[in-house]
Parts: structure tokens; C-alpha cells; sequence
């Protein structure tokens, strides 16, 4: 039998701060799965339960229980990786995913070319 979890238990602040990155439709969907785990860890799911419910294995679930009851809300933050910097911002890849989806070209047509 492997050693009983870690038991969470969450701040009101903690709590409405998971529950908003859950329900977030901007950012990335691994910080909404991690914000899922903590949630469920603290009404006291099993891992088990998680990991199937949520499709993501039993170890995902016990690294982001750990990393919680180490660091809190930070530790479910992305670590730093190497590699190449960023030469354009979040706002310029939002601005051209908005004008994708948004817009029209102006010499689009809805027939095809000849």
C-alpha cells in the first residue's frame, strides 16, 4: 500500500483564485486541469478519482497535489524552461488570432478562381 496523500486544504482566497482559473477562457488549458486537481484534492477525491475523471495520469495528479502543499497557488505556475526568448508578445499573438477570426480580406471573394 503506497503512503497516504497529502491532505489540502484551501483558503477562501485560494479557493475563489482556483475556481476563477478554472473558469477562465483565456490562458492555457493545463492551468485550468491543475486548478481541477487542487479543487477535487481538496473536496477529497482520490487520486485515483482525478486522474480518471480528468483524463491525466495518477502521477500528474500527485506532482501538482505535491507541488500545491509546497508552494501554494505558485507552485501550479509553469517552471522556467531554456530556450530560445520570445521575440513576440501575448498581445501581438492575440492581435493577429483576433484578426483571423474577425476579419475578412478585402479582396476576398466567395467564388472560386477561375
Amino acid at each position: 500500500m503506497g503512503r497516504p496523500a497529502t491532505v489540502i486544504v484551501l483558503s477562501e482566497a485560494e479557493k475563489a483564485e482556483l475556481i476563477r482559473r478554472v473558469k477562465q477562457r483565456k490562458g492555457a488549458q493545463d492551468a485550468c486541469v491543475r486548478a481541477q486537481i487542487i479543487l477535487a484534492c481538496a473536496e477529497g477525491e482520490s487520486g485515483n478519482f482525478i486522474a480518471q475523471r480528468l483524463n491525466v495520469s495518477k502521477d500528474v495528479v500527485s506532482r501538482w497535489r505535491t507541488r500545491f502543499s509546497k508552494w501554494g497557488l505558485v507552485g501550479l505556475n509553469d517552471e522556467h524552461r531554456s530556450g530560445r526568448p520570445r521575440t513576440i508578445s501575448d498581445e501581438q499573438v492575440q492581435k493577429v488570432v483576433d484578426q483571423v477570426l474577425k476579419g475578412k480580406p478585402e479582396d476576398a471573394s466567395l467564388s472560386p478562381p477561375l
